[in-house]
Formats: structure tokens, C-alpha cells, sequence
């Protein structure tokens, strides 16, 4: 419970620097992934070298597909559900990329309808990833 609220605070603070500066630290994406892989042995589940490998490979999915797009998914982004996918296993990670991705296509349909942005902009993606978090926290209990 302590490391899912540790890991929500940073995911918090990197999507707040995320959202306001569109950059994120390299130092902070690699303080998660090395939270998640100090709390994943500290919980001491069986399953942690699957979770790992899965977390792994998600991240390295996303940032090939960054790599493809031309950055359309920023490379912090993808470091981050790196981070969340060992913390979480790929597919807890994979239901909060949906979750995050659902919440920025429904914020960019609205940031367009109100003028806010156009359909070229970009959105900063780890609020999202953060929401998508919680969400599944909420409806997970825990």
C-alpha cells in the first residue's frame, strides 16, 4: 500500500512538471523505474521476474513506437510506463496506459471544441498516465 502511494506521488510530481514545462527529467524516470524495481523485491511476489520482463518489454514497445512516430509518444513517457509496468506487471501497465489514454482523448476533444488547442498540438501524456493510476487504484482497490 505505501509503495503504491509513493509511486503515485511521483507520478503526480512528473506529470505536474510534464503538464507545465512539456519536459521531464531523466533523473526522475529513472527514479521510478529504480522504485519499482526495489518496491517489485521488497513485496517479494512470485511472480517478479515476469513482471520485470513484462514492464520491460512494454517500455521498450513504447519507445520503438516513439521512435516510429517521430516522438508523437515522448520518450519520458515511455520510461515512465516502463516504470509502472515492472512496478504493476504488463498488464496492470496496460490498463493504465488505456485508462491514459482515454482521459487524453477525451481532454483533446475537449481542449479543441474549446479552442484551446488544435488537432496538431500535443498534450503532455504522464498527467494521463498519472489519472490512469489512479483509476485503476480506485477500481481495484488498491
Amino acid at each position: 500500500m505505501a509503495g503504491n502511494i509513493l509511486m503515485g506521488i511521483l507520478l503526480g510530481i512528473t506529470g505536474l512538471l510534464d503538464w507545465r514545462k512539456k519536459y521531464v527529467p531523466l533523473w526522475m524516470t529513472a527514479l521510478i523505474c529504480v522504485l519499482a524495481v526495489i518496491l517489485k523485491i521488497i513485496m517479494m511476489q512470485e511472480n517478479i521476474l515476469e513482471d520485470i520482463a513484462g514492464g520491460i518489454f512494454l517500455g521498450v514497445l513504447l519507445l520503438g513506437i516513439s521512435k516510429v512516430t517521430g516522438d508523437s509518444i515522448g520518450e519520458g513517457d515511455a520510461f515512465i510506463l516502463l516504470g509502472i509496468g515492472i512496478y504493476m506487471g504488463a498488464l496492470e501497465a496496460v490498463s493504465v496506459l488505456l485508462y491514459g489514454l482515454l482521459g487524453c482523448a477525451c481532454a483533446g476533444v475537449i481542449f479543441i471544441v474549446l479552442k484551446r488547442k488544435k488537432w496538431k498540438d500535443q498534450l503532455a501524456f504522464i498527467p494521463f498516465l498519472f489519472a490512469g493510476y489512479v483509476v485503476r487504484a480506485f477500481l481495484t482497490g488498491g
